[in-house]
């Protein structure tokens, strides 16, 4: 059987995150095929970026390692897989609704 992912999938994904990037002072948003094409066979893609200029000392991958560290989010599993390609990106299978999909995480700095 083949993965297929919808949007309506990975927005909820999305939605159930993103309370919890907030408390970090980050946001995320859907980006890849399950958002232009509404289907995916690969993977979710999600963006994480700053919610504000950095005024600290804490970089953006430093923020995120913690938060999937620390924070334990209702229904949602993380399991580390990798990084990818560039270092700006973590891989991740994550359980959501008794599913797991394989999700890139992209971490976007503010210029």
């Amino acid at each position: 059987m083949s993965l297929l992912i919808t949007t309506y999938e990975a927005l909820s994904l999305c939605r159930v995150l993103e309370p919890y990037f907030v408390k970090h002072d980050l946001h995320i948003a859907l980006g890849g095929s399950c958002l232009y094409r509404g289907t995916s066979t690969h993977d979710i893609d999600i963006f994480i970026y700053e919610r504000y200029p950095r005024k600290d000392n804490i970089h953006i991958y430093d923020k995120v390692d913690n938060l999937f560290k620390t924070e334990k989010i209702h229904d949602v599993k993380f399991t580390w897989s990798g990084t990818g390609s560039c270092s700006g990106v973590i891989q991740k299978l994550v359980t959501f609704n008794k599913k797991e999909y394989p999700v890139d995480f992209f971490l976007c700095h503010r210029l």
